[in-house]
């Protein structure tokens, strides 16, 4: 992306726009199909990089991500997860979501440094670099029973979600 951006600016926030325009009309049909929102995922630490600028993020993605949840604005349930180790967890957890859902024990900020201002419902607390379910499968498969990802014992198939 940096070498787009110092090469072709104009054909990078193009192609963003035109990306963010299609995610906003997918969002609009999803819930005219009966959705109740969207799950948008956003990152600004592999953007707002030395080399690009400590306000690429602001000025090229973040209008396509309001778009994209102003389509969704109807919905009752959408929730915002923000990937990496997020730079500015403010300017995100201001979006207009119902829901903020980030790596809190891997990335931060902590829950408790975000609790008292934070306006959207919090989803965080798990460490997701943890796979829990690929332990309840070893535990079943290694007493002699499969699992099918579900949680539930069975002898009669494999395990299609087993990462020994």
């Amino acid at each position: 992306m940096s070498q787009l951006l110092r090469d072709a600016p104009e054909v990078l926030a193009r192609a963003l726009e035109v990306v963010a325009q299609s995610l906003a009309n997918f969002a609009r049909r999803c819930l005219a199909a009966g959705a109740d929102g969207i799950f948008l995922a956003v990152r600004d630490d592999w953007v707002d990089s030395p080399e690009n600028g400590p306000e690429t993020y602001r000025r090229l993605v973040e209008p396509g991500d309001l778009a994209i949840l102003a389509a969704a604005g109807a919905g009752t349930f959408n929730m915002l997860h923000v990937c990496g180790r997020p730079l500015d967890f403010r300017r995100f957890a201001g979006y207009p979501v119902q829901v903020i859902n980030w790596a809190d024990r891997y990335a931060g900020p902590s829950i408790a440094e975000v609790a008292d201002w934070v306006q959207p419902a919090l989803c965080a607390g798990l460490d997701n670099l943890q796979n829990h379910g690929c332990r309840l499968a070893r535990r079943l498969c290694a007493a002699g029973d499969r699992c099918d990802g579900s949680g539930e014992r069975s002898s009669d198939h494999d395990c299609p979600r087993l990462h020994l």
